[in-house]
């Protein structure tokens, strides 16, 4: 036989409807296209238009070309996960460099929890010293009052020359010794005194008709010198007492002297 035959159609037009089928020698097998939906919906399946979906329990499978599958799909009743043969494309694919991003983030948490667990460490080695430390500041508590701090003098101050608070006056050491002081009239300096470390006060009167230069130091001139005292002019040493050598110059050569008291302790 041939394929493909007629179908009559109840006298209407066309009539017989041709109908394309596939001759096997024993029958002829009809081709057909497929069409799916709900009630009084049909969509038509063709290729790179609409999937034909097939439904296996609550288990969808979209037949288009590429095979999605949601849920678990079951081949042979049996109920159970079936394995799976072939390439799986799977969407965000693990590629070594998200891998190696994943490792460093990683790393970067596994860093922050060491810090964490060293400094918990530490604070609880420390915590044995947190008594102390509470003893401490409770201490410093009690001697505060307000901005000040308060002090107990809780022993008798040692025997002698104490002074306790703002003090304007201090103790004046008392002269032991008396030098007397003479140098007579010269245009050359000499030395007036030699160094006292326990020099207390100086008084000079220049009983010469010439000025007298005196330096605290060594060689006096009439341009290096610390004071000028002039012809019967009268000079006593101001504190700080200056305990070192003194020499003197007169302006000429006169027939007077330097006379003075040097007071030490």
């Amino acid at each position: 036989m041939a394929d493909n035959v007629n179908v009559a159609n109840d006298g209407a037009t066309p009539d017989p409807i041709p109908v394309a089928t596939d001759d096997d020698g024993t029958a002829h097998h009809p081709y057909v296209k497929l069409e799916w939906g709900a009630d009084n919906t049909q969509t038509k399946v063709a290729a790179g238009v609409a999937a034909l979906p097939i439904q296996d329990g609550g288990n969808t499978i979209t037949v288009d070309g590429t095979v999605g599958i949601s849920g678990t799909v079951t081949v042979d009743g049996s109920g159970a996960t079936q394995p799976v043969s072939g390439t799986v494309s799977v969407t965000g694919v693990a590629t070594a460099a998200n891998q190696t991003t994943i490792i460093g983030h990683v790393d970067g948490i596994e860093g922050s929890v060491d810090g964490i667990e060293a400094l918990l460490t530490t604070i609880d080695a420390d915590t044995g010293n947190l008594a102390g430390i509470l003893t401490a500041v409770q201490i410093i508590d009690n001697i505060v009052s307000g901005s000040e701090a308060q002090c107990d003098i809780v022993a008798a101050l040692p025997a002698g020359d104490n002074n306790i608070g703002n003090v304007d006056i201090v103790t004046v050491p008392r002269a032991t010794t008396v030098v007397d002081v003479s140098l007579a009239s010269a245009a050359t300096s000499a030395q007036l005194l030699a160094a006292n470390a326990n020099r207390i006060a100086l008084t000079l009167t220049n009983t010469d008709a010439n000025a007298v230069y005196v330096y605290f130091g060594t060689t006096a001139t009439a341009t290096k010198f610390t004071v000028k005292i002039p012809a019967d002019g009268y000079y006593e040493m101001p504190q700080p007492i200056y305990t070192g050598r003194i020499d003197a110059i007169w302006a000429s050569d006169g027939s007077g002297s330097l006379i003075g008291t040097e007071l030490a302790a």
